[in-house]
């Protein structure tokens, strides 16, 4: 069975190739011819070259393929919003029409659960929870848009479609989080938002690939929206001071109460607009909240419907990133770009 996965050359999407050739598949990539796509190649992975905003690229991309992974996105907390549109809701738009003309079999769509609005608390939040009524960074505004687009196209079309949503993506190869929040902890710069006790729900990447597999193979999925998270709720405190811990670096000691955080990440955020600066802010509004608030999801339906139970735990996922992290702890290409998360 041939299937397709956007995003291939990214964090989650190269692990899910991974996994799809374990798992006996023909793995086919939709891939930019900028990027590096040469561990692909050595895979074996069929690749069809192009971009999600061109719909001819897509079409050529999804034909032939009885499963379509759709794994990439522009994922930052700055940027214009007609970037995001472009990639995160056009780009899906055409992405679901080609497998609508293709007749796929099932279309896995990865979402986020920043769509269930991490500027509210959530403890034990399920699937049901409403979409926010107001944005404040475009990266949430697409995803819930394009979302809407996915689920559209199975009540309207009939495209046999189920999303995933993970929370924080993390373990060896991650591109954003992890590679920030050294460079944070080495340069001394980590601030704790308030007392940085609020509870957090990871989504350890082996386990992200997991629900992906069990989403692709149960037709229960289908139609279906799945928290998926790694289980346990842990303190934002424990998580920074476990990776210092690791690393050999010191403990971060400092914190500003939340209101002013507020307050810095929006000076911040409209001095970057004045300046119409690339890279984000140290501190932005995204990052000062999903930084403070309490984000705990339910992932009781994925465990009902999927049989999904997370592998790595919070411990055994550190054990797992350790080498890796170390290693580009070494490195001094790391940089302090972006928002605090």
């Amino acid at each position: 069975m041939k299937v397709l996965v956007t995003g291939a050359t990214g964090f989650l999407g190269s692990h899910l190739v991974d996994a799809l050739l374990e798992e006996g598949y023909q793995v086919k990539a939709l891939v930019r011819k900028t990027s590096n796509s040469d561990f692909l190649k050595k895979l074996g992975v069929e690749l069809a070259y192009g971009d999600l905003t061109d719909k001819d690229n897509v079409f050529n991309a999804v034909k032939d393929t009885k499963a379509v992974y759709h794994c990439a996105a522009r994922v930052s907390d700055w940027g214009s919003l007609r970037e995001f549109y472009r990639v995160n809701v056009d780009g899906t738009e055409n992405l679901l029409k080609a497998s609508l003309k293709e007749e796929v079999d099932i279309f896995v769509h990865v979402s986020s659960l920043t769509t269930l609005d991490v500027t509210k608390n959530h403890w034990q939040t399920d699937e049901n929870h409403p979409y926010p009524e107001k944005f404040f960074e475009p990266y949430t505004k697409t995803k819930v848009l394009a979302e809407k687009l996915v689920i559209n196209y199975c009540q309207k079309e009939g495209l046999p479609v189920s999303i995933v949503r993970p929370s924080i993506i993390w373990g060896p190869g991650d591109t954003i989080i992890l590679p920030r929040l050294v460079s944070l902890l080495k340069s001394g710069k980590f601030v704790f938002i308030g007392k940085g006790n609020q509870s957090i729900c990871l989504s350890y990447v082996s386990n992200v690939v997991d629900a992906l597999l069990l989403v692709g193979t149960h037709k229960e999925a289908i139609g279906e929206i799945y928290n998926i998270t790694d289980g346990e709720a842990i303190s934002y405190r424990k998580f920074i001071e476990k990776l210092a811990n690791l690393l050999n670096l010191d403990l971060p000691t400092k914190s500003i109460p939340l209101f002013l955080a507020y307050g810095i990440a929006c000076l911040m955020e409209l001095w970057g607009k004045m300046t119409k600066t690339d890279n984000p802010p140290l501190l932005t509004r995204y990052g000062v909240y999903l930084a403070s608030a309490n984000v705990v999801f339910d992932i009781s339906k994925a465990r009902k419907d999927l049989g999904y139970e997370p592998r790595i735990c919070f411990n055994e996922g550190l054990k797992k990133v350790a080498p890796w992290l170390r290693k580009i702890t070494e490195t001094s290409e790391i940089k302090a770009r972006g928002s605090i998360l």
